[in-house]
């Protein structure tokens, strides 16, 4: 019985993991299973996934985590993520080379002023997606 399966679940799909988790992605997909890969992509990365992963791309869906066009909010938010540029550059590889994409957008905003004058940021927790068909991104 094939099921759907979100891969990673607690994660990222990094660079220094390509291998554990190419093996393990290869072994959810063995058993005839869908996949949907989430991740804030890595351009090093995704370059291998669309060539190691094509035999199985009916199978699956990819999911970028774009959560900004504003680097410098990422930066503060997401230390070590990718930026947003290399985010959009990971998502049209990955639909010109025939994936099914879709990205998770969780909007920041303002949510109160601090002591200091700052303000903090938190998600609404928005998802919008963007399949190979209808990208407005691409």
């Amino acid at each position: 019985m094939s099921q759907d399966v979100m891969y990673p679940t607690t994660s990222d799909l990094l660079p220094e993991n390509y291998d554990a988790d190419l093996k393990r992605i290869r072994f959810i997909l063995s058993e005839n299973n869908s996949a949907v890969l989430v991740s804030k992509p890595h351009l090093e990365v995704w370059q291998k996934y669309a060539a190691d992963l094509a035999e199985y791309q009916d199978r699956l869906i990819i999911r970028f985590t774009i959560g900004s066009f504003n680097n410098e909010l990422l930066k503060l938010l997401e230390p070590k993520a990718p930026l947003f540029e290399e985010r959009l550059e990971c998502l049209k590889l990955m639909y010109q080379q025939g994936y099914k994409t879709s990205v998770s957008i969780e909007c920041w905003g303002r949510l109160e002023r601090t002591d200091y004058g700052g303000t903090e940021y938190g998600a609404s927790g928005s998802f919008m997606s963007f399949h190979r068909s209808t990208s407005p991104l691409l």
